[in-house]
């Protein structure tokens, strides 16, 4: 059974597995050329043995190989990465972004905050 991800469960479970889960998951798709494109704490479930599983692929996109590009304006605003928001093109790195923002969120305690974006 899995369950949703919330921030109830940030502490005391260690950041660094999580942050791991979510790093295999992503390498997982990104070898699919899958990109997630709304990677947030919402759509990450956790299994019965604690394990972080990537889930809501409703706004992915297929077929985005290393280096290819897309630039549709998706995902949940405070994990997206700045280039999705100044409406240019981006790659599978937009995941990466969002992994970023959920691992400071977890060092911090921060859920939901918004980070300031560079000018």
């Amino acid at each position: 059974m899995n369950v949703p991800f919330n921030d109830q469960m940030y502490f005391p479970y260690p950041f660094r597995f999580y942050a791991a889960c979510i790093t295999l998951g992503l390498e997982a798709i990104h070898t699919k050329n899958v990109t997630h494109r709304d990677l947030k704490p919402g759509n990450l479930l956790m299994d019965e043995g604690g394990y972080l599983k990537i889930a809501e692929f409703g706004m992915s996109k297929t077929d985005i190989g290393y280096g290819d590009q897309a630039n549709t304006m998706v995902g949940s605003p405070a994990y997206m990465a700045p280039e999705i928001v100044k409406e240019e093109e981006y790659t599978r790195a937009v995941d990466w972004w969002a992994l970023g923002v959920i691992v400071y969120e977890m060092l911090l305690g921060t859920v939901g905050k918004k980070l300031p974006l560079a000018s």
